[in-house]
């Protein structure tokens, strides 16, 4: 593996401890290190992020530990739907249901909530 490759990892596993540590300080909340993977895959923590950041944004969020796949989709579009019509996303700047569900794309929903932490601290 090449070294700029090397670079390109380490900083997106830090940039994944930034966005961890900013969730957490958000809501108030510790998180384990598989976070993507175990916490954020309902799109429940997502929706109640982004209620924290802008209220009234998410008409409602599905919580519990068995959620259907048709709830957590609902607030997973939920999320992506506030990121671009509250704070103005461009499509590419989003990612879809199965990225973060089937975590077929973590990394985009990574970048998409650290655009979302940038532009929520701009907005103070």
């Amino acid at each position: 593996m090449s070294i700029v490759k090397n670079r390109e990892i380490d900083e997106y596993f830090r940039l994944e401890v930034v966005i961890k540590v900013w969730i957490e300080e958000v809501l108030n909340i510790e998180l384990p290190l598989d976070f993507i993977e175990t916490r954020l895959k309902d799109g429940a923590i997502l929706c109640n992020l982004m209620l924290e950041i802008k209220e009234r944004s998410i008409p409602v969020v599905n919580e519990g530990e068995d959620l259907t796949f048709i709830q957590a989709k609902n607030n997973i579009l939920f999320f992506i739907e506030a990121c671009s019509e509250d704070f103005e996303f461009n499509q590419r700047n989003l990612f879809s249901v199965f990225d973060l569900f089937r975590l077929e794309n973590y990394v985009k929903v990574i970048y998409c909530i650290e655009m979302l932490a940038q532009k929520a601290h701009k907005s103070k």
